[in-house]
């Protein structure tokens, strides 16, 4: 991503998993139906994830036929002042026991 000047970049990923992030940030486990998906955040390497509520921003359009998001949530990439960047996200299958 390469923007014309600094600016604020947001990165979402909506889920009805409950979403548990990682101390330092860089992965989250999400958990749904007896089954799981590990999210890294392979670059960039200075920024972190969060779990925000899954709701229009308030700059954001809200077209009248949006479709709900009652039940999920967003875990987020913000970054600031943001010229060039390259955001990388790994998904990978976690098995469970039993």
């Amino acid at each position: 991503i390469v923007l014309k000047q600094p600016s604020e970049l947001w990165s979402f990923l909506h889920t009805r998993a409950q979403v548990d992030l990682a101390k330092d940030g860089r992965s989250a486990l999400l958990t749904r139906q007896g089954k799981q998906l590990k999210v890294e955040l392979v670059q960039p390497a200075d920024a972190r994830f969060s779990v925000q509520p899954s709701v229009p921003g308030k700059h954001s359009p809200q077209p009248p036929k949006q479709s709900s998001n009652k039940g999920k949530q967003a875990l987020v990439v913000r970054m600031q002042e943001v010229t060039e960047t390259k955001i990388e996200d790994r998904m990978l299958p976690v098995e469970v026991s039993p």
